[in-house]
């Protein structure tokens, strides 16, 4: 009985005055993070065309480290090199084939994260997809990165004898040819060198 004439009492005072004491109103917490929806800047799902230029606008327009997340819609991305950002950069564990094709490039940037979706980026030719220079706070999640073609020939070996082995090469993804007992691989003359 006493519970309930509190709960009366309270209705009572807060209808005769509305403006004080308690206030049943859900608050959202604010956020200072930046939402910036590729799409918006013309990336769709591209089937072969060339998605740097729209990469490279998005970027620009992050504030510098005000924290921001670049979300794709879920889909099949290609790069090509030949609008990618071009740097030189000296890796120890690649060739000294300079400049570099970056297709992501963040210099100088923090507080950002890359939210894939479970895209698929696929890059042609050497390219270098994301770099990473001079950031700290980043963050690259749910993308699945894939060449078009394979920059290094990859064979199942099924058999292996004295003098000789018997393996299955994929024609897709590491064209070839054999001349004079030579394999030789590649689709262009500067890279169909005896291997």
């Amino acid at each position: 009985m006493k519970i309930f004439l509190l709960i009366l009492i309270s209705l009572l005072l807060s209808l005769l005055f509305p403006n004080s004491g308690m206030k049943l109103k859900a608050t959202v917490p604010e956020t200072d993070t930046t939402f910036i929806y590729l799409k918006d800047f013309g990336l769709r799902n591209t089937k072969k065309k060339d998605c740097n230029a729209f990469i490279n606008e998005a970027i620009k327009s992050v504030e510098p480290g005000k924290p921001t997340v670049l979300v794709f819609t879920r889909g099949e991305y290609h790069f090509y090199p030949e609008q990618s950002n071009k740097r030189s950069y000296f890796e120890s564990n690649t060739t000294v084939e300079n400049p570099r094709n970056c297709a992501f490039l963040f210099e100088n940037m923090s507080n950002i994260i890359i939210e894939g979706n479970g895209s698929n980026l696929i890059f042609h030719e050497q390219m270098q997809p994301f770099t990473f220079d001079n950031c700290k706070n980043m963050v690259l999640r749910n993308v699945n990165i894939d060449w078009e073609q394979p920059l290094i020939a990859q064979a199942q070996i099924l058999e292996v004898k004295e003098k000789s082995m018997r393996i299955s090469i994929n024609l897709k993804e590491s064209p070839f040819r054999i001349e004079e007992g030579k394999i030789f691989f590649g689709t262009s003359t500067e890279n169909m060198e005896p291997e």
